[in-house]
């Protein structure tokens, strides 16, 4: 007889065949397949459930248990309920119509009595795109699967279901500061990256307002696709944590690189995957310990992370919206062309410059140094955020487009370039990775304005945007550090 089941993996549940024959010999379960010992104590749990709700193994028959596949090593909260069934089928005591044991599957543990109990685990089934039913106890929790539930054995005749609640975990809007206002360039800031989702990094002297820029942007995301917003739960949940909104991460700057990357013993989860399908917010970017920014590399190209520990490899999604801060030297007064008001010498101000690596650079769409505000007109958070609704309607009605522009590669943007443009009037880009952050950010600022084909005025715009300020901390690093 074969049951279906879940075992316990490093991101959840997965799926196992649990192979159930009877052979001659004594009234003993023996359980095979690399299981560890939890699992193979529950012989004896199952034996007494069986004897307490009047079923038994048939007289000079033993039961062997196989778990498929048997090569991998087994841990599992709820594979009683499986071997239990299976042992009442194969000897004929249950009727196999009860419920659909070829297509669907049982999870539960037993107690010694019998009654069936509901793994704490099970709600990790909630996080999957998972559309078959589950055999288990009776349970006061909502889930997104249908389930058959029963307080024990003798009450499998008796299966009570329930349906699965689709909306259980739909994603909350994260609440906004309408009070907070902001400059006019600033804004508009705001509004393209929120829009477009282009990781931004934003330098400037301390107190000039850039924590709390990229703070309050990162409330002006829309919320994530349903599947990308279950997997990060999920990956809150195996973390001990609850998540409701849209992920928003911020660690302190002292964090070390295992919290922040992941690993262990038993490979976790860090930081980074935890903003997968948010926001990963990075204050003061380079006192962040330089294996860090190495790691971050690849997520940043390729929204995955993988790690390798030990003999093991596990590949975490990290697919975030990557917002930082930075000052560009110790003593925060720094800003290329005002020489005069930093302290630093022209060593300690070097190396605090060189902290930041050029293809680590290179992978923010967006590099802007921020002044210190004045005080012209500003605009206020609702403001910027009914700007970034409209362009997302114009983005879905007019051009049908459902991810963020920072997902198009460049055909799908140089398609939606105005006629009589062509790629050779595209301002002049250092690289392939710039160049495709200039098309990308061009396309945001095309959707701002309610344009379905991008102008020279947006691209010329999106170059301000992606390369003029890059441009001017190299000028400097090369020529005026001598002469400071």
């Amino acid at each position: 007889m074969i049951i279906h089941s879940f075992v316990r993996s490093e991101m959840g549940l997965k799926p196992v065949r649990v192979e159930v024959v009877l052979t001659p010999g004594l009234s003993q379960i023996h359980i095979l397949g690399m299981a560890d010992a939890v699992i193979k104590e529950s012989s004896r749990r199952i034996l007494s459930a069986l004897r307490h709700q009047g079923f038994r193994i048939p007289p000079g028959k033993q039961v062997l248990v196989n778990l498929h596949p048997n090569y991998v090593r087994k841990k599992s909260q709820g594979l009683d309920l499986a071997i239990a069934v299976g042992i009442l089928l194969e000897s004929e005591q249950v009727s196999s119509d009860l419920f659909n044991f070829k297509k669907d599957y049982c999870y539960g543990g037993l107690s010694l009595k019998g009654e069936v109990i509901v793994p704490e685990d099970l709600n990790l089934l909630n996080y999957e795109a998972f559309e078959k039913s589950v055999l288990t106890g009776m349970s006061p929790r909502s889930y997104r699967f249908t389930s058959a539930q029963c307080e024990s054995l003798s009450q499998l005749s008796e299966l009570k279901e329930r349906d699965g609640e689709a909306h259980l975990f739909d994603c909350q809007a994260m609440p906004i500061n309408k009070d907070m206002h902001f400059e006019k360039s600033m804004a508009h800031l705001m509004a393209m990256i929120a829009h477009g989702e282009h990781p931004l990094l934003i330098a400037g002297a301390a107190g000039c307002g850039k924590t709390t820029l990229v703070e309050h942007l990162a409330t002006l995301l829309t919320n994530p696709p349903q599947e990308a917003f279950l997997q990060a739960k999920k990956l809150w949940s195996l973390m001990g944590r609850d998540l409701k909104t849209r992920p928003v991460v911020a660690p302190h700057h002292s964090i070390t690189p295992m919290a922040m990357i992941g690993g262990g013993a038993h490979l976790q989860p860090g930081e980074i995957s935890l903003a997968h399908s948010g926001a990963l917010v990075l204050d003061e970017l380079l006192e962040f310990h330089p294996q860090i920014q190495s790691a971050l590399r690849e997520p940043m190209e390729k929204g995955v992370i993988y790690l390798s520990r030990g003999g093991q490899r596990q590949v975490f999604p990290a697919q975030s919206l990557f917002l930082a801060t930075t000052n560009l030297c110790g003593c925060g007064r720094f800003k290329p062309g005002a020489t005069h008001r930093c302290r630093c010498s022209s060593l300690r101000l070097r190396q605090y410059i060189e902290r930041l690596s050029g293809p680590f650079l290179d992978r923010f769409a967006v590099f802007h140094i921020y002044d210190c505000p004045n005080k012209g007109e500003s605009i206020s958070l609702s403001d910027i955020q009914e700007k970034v609704q409209k362009a997302r309607l114009f983005q879905a009605e007019n051009r049908k487009q459902k991810g963020a522009n920072h997902q198009l590669s460049g055909a799908q943007v140089l398609a939606t370039l105005k006629a009589g443009l062509t790629p050779d009037f595209l301002p002049h880009s250092r690289s392939h990775r710039r160049r495709l952050s200039l098309l990308r950010v061009a396309r945001s600022l095309a959707d701002l304005d309610c344009c379905s084909k991008i102008h020279q005025e947006h691209l010329e715009e999106a170059q301000m945007w992606t390369a003029q300020d890059i441009y001017r901390l190299e000028r400097f690093s090369q020529d005026d550090f001598a002469v400071r």
